[in-house]
């Protein structure tokens, strides 16, 4: 159903913050980072690691399911996947604006990054990039913002049946620890035969501002 879950935003990697752990200072500058895990039926969220400064998969990770089966207008939907294909830059603003005004619109937008079949298999993820480095500059002051943006693609992504956990930490560049750290997921618990050997389609994180 949605070719693309495999590559979606592969090629977005987590900042490896340039303070080290254990810094003489006692605090450093904090820093939004953030990451998206997606999966085929289930999902669940990742958690900051400060020793190695990424994010990890938990020990004994809780997973959710998407709850909805809304289908966006197939029209709409197919406009985006081809520009996503033919201009991903051009088509992350357009993501990003559609995200950011939610309701059926941000539907249309999460739909078709999931589903763009591309021949060039990176380009949904470019896409995501393009509008993600405009909402996350890494700025704590501007966490609010990026924590909207999160939640109207998890419900997005939620109504239209893809599971997903969009995850942010502000991390003191100084110890790697995560100050604060939120996730905007799907609504559903995940059915109980699927605990035992799910697995996730993919993962990806992103550094604020860096590719």
């Amino acid at each position: 159903m949605f070719p693309m879950c495999p590559y979606l935003m592969q090629k977005y990697h987590g900042r490896r913050l340039s303070a080290a752990k254990g810094s003489s200072s006692s605090s450093g500058d904090l820093l939004v980072i953030t990451t998206v895990a997606f999966g085929d039926q289930v999902v669940a969220c990742k958690e900051w690691d400060p020793d190695t400064m990424t994010w990890d998969w938990p020990s004994n990770p809780t997973e959710f399911t998407a709850t909805g089966k809304t289908q966006p207008p197939a029209a709409e939907v197919q406009k985006l996947t081809s520009l996503i294909c033919s201009d991903p830059e051009k088509a992350g603003d357009q993501i990003r604006t559609a995200v950011q005004a939610g309701g059926s619109q941000a539907q249309v937008a999460v739909y078709a990054i999931f589903s763009a079949d591309c021949p060039d298999e990176e380009a949904a993820s470019t896409a995501y990039g393009a509008a993600i480095d405009v909402v996350n500059t890494g700025d704590p002051a501007n966490v609010d913002a990026v924590g909207s943006w999160f939640a109207n693609f998890a419900k997005a992504a939620d109504e239209v049946g893809i599971p997903v956990c969009m995850s942010l930490a502000v991390v003191d560049t100084a110890t790697a620890e995560a100050q604060q750290k939120k996730d905007y997921h799907s609504s559903g618990p995940a059915p109980s035969a699927s605990k035992k050997g799910s697995r996730k389609a993919g993962s990806a994180s992103r550094a604020a501002g860096r590719r």
